[in-house]
């Protein structure tokens, strides 16, 4: 298992690295780059599909550890809909962060997709319910309030990371701090496919950091962030109702304490 583990994260670092410079190639072929101007610290034309990057060392990881570990990561086979379910809306908000990188997209279309994929991820058991408190000794249920919470928290942590883009590693930087702390905690409580996306986001994120420290070559854009920040709302959520100690309150606030 500590060699699954090493591949985890040594997969998606080394594919980041030999694919972000053909994303930064290719941001700039198809015009998705983003200029200098008042407001912004960079000072050069900067492409902004770094989504891109991470999504495709990502997905090619979890081939390589599904073709050489089968039945260690959830299949898209059976009766079990809910891989399908996160893929497709890990996809949509790819879609949308890609087509604003193109050409910005109102605020009202964002939120408005932002929020139904989170109602959706609800509706596939993604939600906060109930959480233990600081002194272990029970539990604290949300009872009517779990949707709101639930849809607060994902689409707050989706724009907190996309706010944060823009800086050389600031967003990248925070979401590996992030997912590591992810994958420590989901490891010690023995939640192995949690652990091991979080490690997977982690390798590909440190990949990207290559082309993404200052000077940075690439940033996240909202094809990056958008995802970076669901994934890691879905994870805290995941991990959060499952653990049985009063960390599970302070592992959320691991995700955005920066």
């Amino acid at each position: 298992m500590i060699l699954f583990y090493i591949l985890a994260f040594l997969v998606p670092l080394v594919l980041a690295l030999f694919i972000t410079p053909w994303v930064i190639k290719f941001a700039v072929q198809i015009g998705a780059t983003d200029a200098p101007d008042s407001r912004k610290v960079h000072t050069r034309v900067m492409p902004r599909i770094g989504g891109l990057a991470i999504i495709l060392s990502s997905m090619g990881a979890i081939g390589f550890l599904n073709a050489v570990y089968p039945g260690i990561l959830p299949s898209f086979r059976g009766a079990d809909f809910t891989p399908i379910i996160v893929a497709c809306c890990i996809l949509t908000l790819f879609l949308l962060g890609f087509i604003d990188d193109l050409r910005p997209l109102s605020a009202a279309i964002k939120f408005g997709v932002q929020f139904l994929i989170a109602a959706i991820i609800f509706s596939a058991g993604f939600k906060i319910s109930n959480v233990t408190d600081q002194l272990g000794v029970g539990t604290i249920g949300m009872g009517v309030f779990d949707f709101a919470i639930t849809i607060l928290w994902i689409v707050g942590i989706i724009n907190a990371f996309n706010l944060i883009d823009g800086l050389d590693g600031l967003a990248s930087g925070i979401a590996v701090i992030a997912s590591i702390s992810i994958f420590v905690i989901t490891t010690l409580y023995g939640q192995i496919q949690a652990s091991i996306f979080a490690l997977i986001l982690a390798g590909a994120l440190v990949g990207f950091l290559r082309y993404n420290f200052n000077p940075a070559k690439i940033f996240l854009g909202d094809s990056g962030s958008l995802v970076i920040g669901f994934v890691l709302a879905i994870l805290s959520i995941q991990t959060t109702t499952q653990l049985t100690s009063g960390f599970s309150v302070l592992l959320p606030l691991l995700v955005l304490a920066l």
